[in-house]
């Protein structure tokens, strides 16, 4: 039940970057630069300041889990999820002779200065400690991989265990395609009100009412005030993303590249270049506001000479975040048979097929094979 088709929200205007990553968005050393992020017109994270009042129990949460241990500890439950993301696609991908549609070059980090790639000293201690595979370059090494970027960045990383979907919405849509084959059904319909009992629970969309004995909450950003008619609270917020899709450069880019001193990835995805930027807090009511990522453009042509920066179309997607980088994943408080499955934050693309793999473990009473303490909704 989702009032768009799938693939038309946040999924599918990501940078396409399946990102095996253990890394939460809160560490001691992102703490440390977020007033000059605040600063920088160009900097990965822009805040509506009337939006403060609200984001300001979400931003206390975010503060407590960038303390050490509990990086550690989110660290280990992300890459428990990451390690099973490519399994769980691979199902998929066979299932709907879909294979062709994903690309195992990895994706790679760039630093313009020494002080940025230092400054990534936290994600490759905790990959390494996760045994998640991590090749760190030189600007010859660049050049190799990447010919078409300019000869101004020192340092990298290549995340080799990463995988790179050109055309998300279109493996959407042929796994879409291939549920409604075997049998599923999709209503294009707004959840308005979940009334669950002992018995069978009722969803109330802006058309019907539909009884069901199992019900999966998983509306992405939206999902926080559905939570709350079953009483249950939880901390999920907004990280707005924008994207510009631009000619492909010729020569082109081979795989996503994050250009890390200012935090914006260059995709070369089917239907263009995509420039992606990180995140803005407020809200989904907030009106877009392109200007953010437009002023990455000269910065974009300075990594990548043969970028034409004409946009042929620019997007706005929500993100749902957790303050911890932890997305919530199994039975609701006291309801046996309502489940959640939201909060993927910057991976939703990687973690999907994952989530929905373990959701139906557990309503079939399967071991899901993993943990799932440190993804409960009352933590």
């Amino acid at each position: 039940m989702d009032p768009q088709l799938p693939g038309q929200s946040a999924s599918s205007g990501t940078a396409g970057i399946i990102a095996i990553s253990c890394t939460p968005e809160a560490t001691p050393g992102v703490l440390r630069r977020v007033p000059s992020m605040l600063m920088d017109p160009t900097s990965p994270l822009a805040v509506r300041w009337r939006y403060l009042p609200r984001l300001l129990p979400w931003l206390w949460r975010f503060i407590q889990s960038a303390q050490p241990n509990r990086v550690e500890k989110i660290s280990i439950a992300l890459a428990s999820l990451s390690s099973h993301a490519r399994e769980a696609y691979d199902v998929l991908l066979k299932q709907t002779n879909a294979t062709d549609l994903i690309r195992s070059d990895g994706w790679l980090k760039v630093f313009r200065t020494e002080k940025a790639f230092k400054q990534s000293l936290t994600e490759q201690e905790l990959m390494s400690r996760r045994g998640l595979s991590i090749d760190v370059l030189n600007s010859e090494h660049i050049r190799q991989l990447e010919p078409a970027l300019a000869p101004i960045f020192s340092r990298g990383l290549l995340l080799r265990d990463s995988a790179f979907v050109p055309n998300p919405g279109r493996l959407i849509e042929i796994f879409t395609s291939d549920f409604l084959e075997r049998g599923g059904k999709l209503q294009r319909e707004t959840a308005l009100k979940l009334e669950p009992s002992e018995t069978t629970h009722k969803v109330v969309t802006d058309r019907s009412t539909y009884d069901f004995d199992v019900i999966v909450l998983c509306a992405g950003a939206w999902s926080a005030s559905l939570a709350r008619q079953l009483k249950i609270s939880v901390p999920l917020d907004t990280e707005r993303g924008y994207h510009l899709t631009l000619p492909q450069s010729n020569p082109n880019l081979k795989r996503p590249v994050l250009m890390a001193d200012h935090y914006f990835v260059l995709a070369p995805m089917d239907d263009g270049l995509r420039l992606t930027s990180a995140a803005e807090m407020a809200g989904l009511e907030a009106p877009p506001d392109f200007t953010l990522p437009y002023r990455l453009l000269p910065l974009a042509k300075e990594a990548l000479p043969s970028l034409v920066p004409t946009v042929h179309n620019s997007w706005l997607g929500f993100r749902p975040s957790m303050p911890d980088s932890t997305p919530i994943i199994g039975q609701a408080i006291d309801t046996s048979s309502v489940y959640f499955a939201f909060g993927h934050g910057h991976l939703g693309l990687t973690h999907g097929p994952i989530t929905g793999r373990i959701i139906s473990d557990l309503i079939a009473n399967r071991d899901p094979g993993l943990n799932m303490f440190p993804f409960r909704v009352d933590r």
